[in-house]
């Protein structure tokens, strides 16, 4: 990603997923097409996140990061609110393909707004020559600055953990939803995903002040430990009444956000801030790749170890999961972030 200029290749990426949207219009009901359009839109995406990604330390001072991704995180949790809470909505007011058209017209927009960005040129000093032999050089050169960096270890492995993690959940809730409550997956968007989404909202938008006042490492803490609890009262309150269990899940939800947003943005900041500028591009390529591989067996996993033991199983055994990183975290997160207690 260090060989290309950041604004080309976000406003290039977003023009090209834009019109690749719109391919859907023309395909019909052929699944193998509708496969590989998505892996085409995924791919370009592997090419926008860690441009997007290394675009912000480029943007703002140091001394500004915090806040910086907590408005990142603000507006990336609003989109999520805004398309699943007004997705279903849109298809049955205008129809599939205006909702089509319209979200095109958003990437295309968004490809626009990246153009109005300041330009930077590829890193000095490195080969401008794109291939697959460069990019395998650039992983390596990003694994190489990672494995001699020790404070870049432990939030660069809490971030892809953290994405394994909402991936995991986004896979099993529907399944959750149906053997808990008999809800379909439009009734947990309302009742579980628009929560989130606010309790996510919520949180970015106060943890700039809060890491003024407190340390990184404390906030990511409190960020596992609400994440870990919230996900254990949504999966073990089957014993409760019926609308107990809803209202509790539903705060439980935003709890769970706010807690998923106080740990991600921190650790965020952490690898931005010790990630020479050079190597932004690399460090977020690798992040992305990373993030891809711990995605994949969990993924596939999961929905296997549902059909055996019941997604709630999976959930609860999550949460425990994440409450031993948070006792992890508090032993020995100050060692790993090269940071005071």
């Amino acid at each position: 990603m260090d060989r290309f200029d950041l604004r080309r290749t976000m406003a290039v990426t977003n023009l090209l997923q834009g019109l690749s949207v719109l391919v859907f219009l023309l395909i019909g009901d052929n699944l193998i097409l509708m496969y590989c359009l998505v892996l085409f839109y995924s791919t370009l995406d592997r090419l926008y996140i860690p441009a997007q990604s290394a675009a912000v330390p480029w943007l703002v001072e140091k001394d500004q990061l915090p806040t910086a991704n907590g408005l990142f995180f603000l507006t990336q949790q609003a989109s999520i609110l805004i398309g699943f809470g007004l997705g279903g909505i849109f298809v049955s007011l205008i129809g599939h393909t205006a909702t089509i058209i319209m979200s095109s017209v958003f990437l295309i927009l968004a490809a626009l707004a990246a153009m109005g960005l300041p330009g930077k040129s590829p890193a000095r000093g490195i080969d401008k020559k794109t291939g697959f032999k460069e990019f395998v050089a650039d992983i390596l050169d990003g694994y190489r600055l990672f494995s001699t960096h020790s404070h870049l270890k432990f939030p660069f492995g809490l971030i892809v953990g953290l994405q394994a993690y909402l991936t995991v959940v986004a896979v099993l809730l529907p399944s959750f939803t149906y053997e808990a409550y008999g809800l379909d997956l439009n009734q947990a968007s309302s009742m579980l995903i628009i929560p989130g989404a606010l309790g996510a909202l919520m949180s970015s938008f106060n943890l700039p002040n809060l890491l003024i006042k407190y340390r990184k490492k404390r906030v990511i803490e409190t960020g596992l430990l609400l994440t870990g609890l919230s996900l254990l009262v949504i999966s073990t309150t089957w014993f409760l009444p019926h609308i107990y269990r809803l209202v509790l899940s539903g705060l439980a939800a935003f709890s769970l956000g706010a807690g998923f947003a106080a740990a991600m943005i921190p650790a965020t900041t952490f690898v931005q801030e010790k990630t020479p500028p050079e190597f932004s591009g690399r460090i977020y390529g690798l992040l992305g790749f990373f993030g891809t591989i711990a995605t994949m067996v969990p993924l596939m996993a999961a929905a296997t170890l549902a059909d055996v033991f019941g997604s709630q199983a999976i959930l609860t055994t999550l949460s425990l999961l994440l409450l031993t990183g948070f006792i992890y975290v508090k032993k020995k997160g100050a060692v790993l972030l090269n940071v005071k207690d």
